[in-house]
C-alpha cells in the first residue's frame, strides 16, 4: 500500500489483485500502483484507505469461480455499491454519485485459467491491454447477476432487478436508460 500510494499520485488509479504474488510480479514489472486483497474480500476499512489514495480503481481478480465470487463479495460488502452508498472521510453516508470525487470502478476480464501474475510474467503488454479494456462496474454486474439467478422464473428476475436497481440508479442520469435496457 505504501508503494501504491506513491505511484497512485502519478497515475491516479489503483489496480486491485487477489494475492501477494500478483503484486510482487506487478511491481517487478513496473506496475507499482497495484495492491492485493490477499485472497479475501476487501474490508470496508481497507476500501476507505484506498479511496483516500485514488478515485479510479480496476479490480483484476482471478477468473476462476472463487475469484469471481471474491469480486462480487467485495462489491457487495466493502464497496457498498449495491446499497448505492459509500462512506466518505467524515464518516457520513452519502450517495455514491454525490461524492466530491466520483468513484470509478471497473473490472478487468482476465483470460480463463490465468491470474494477474501469469499474465504479467508471460506478456506485460497483454496486462496493459487487459487493464485498459476493463469494463465499467455495471457492464460487469449485469451478466454476473444474470448467472446468479434463474432468469427463467419471475422470482429470479425480481431478485436480479432488486440487486441491480440501486447500482443502475446510482449511475449518471444519462447512462441509466442505457443500463436499464441492457438489464432488461
Amino acid at each position: 500500500l505504501d508503494i501504491a500510494r506513491k505511484y497512485s499520485n502519478e497515475n491516479e488509479d489503483i489496480f486491485l489483485v487477489e494475492g501477494y504474488m500478483d503484486v510482487l510480479t506487478a511491481h517487478q514489472n513496473g506496475f507499482r500502483n497495484v495492491v492485493a486483497s490477499m485472497g479475501t474480500a476487501l474490508t470496508e476499512r481497507q476500501v476507505g484507505s484506498l479511496k483516500r489514495l485514488a478515485s479510479v480503481f480496476v479490480l483484476a481478480l482471478d477468473p476462476d469461480a472463487a475469484g469471481q465470487e471474491a469480486t462480487l463479495r467485495s462489491l457487495e460488502s466493502s464497496w457498498r455499491l449495491f446499497e448505492g452508498q459509500a462512506v466518505d472521510g467524515r464518516r457520513r453516508i452519502v450517495g455514491t454519485l454525490y461524492r466530491r470525487e466520483p468513484l470509478t470502478l471497473s473490472i478487468a476480464a482476465l483470460p480463463a485459467g490465468r491470474d494477474p501474475d501469469d499474465v504479467i510474467r508471460q506478456d506485460s503488454k497483454e496486462w496493459e491491454r487487459l487493464i485498459q479494456e476493463a469494463v465499467p462496474l455495471i457492464d460487469y454486474l449485469i451478466p454476473a447477476m444474470a448467472s446468479r439467478f434463474d432468469l427463467n422464473t419471475g422470482q429470479g428476475k425480481a431478485q436480479a432487478v432488486q440487486v441491480l436497481k440501486p447500482v443502475i440508479l446510482a449511475a449518471d442520469f444519462l447512462e441509466q436508460e442505457h443500463y436499464l435496457r441492457k438489464a432488461a
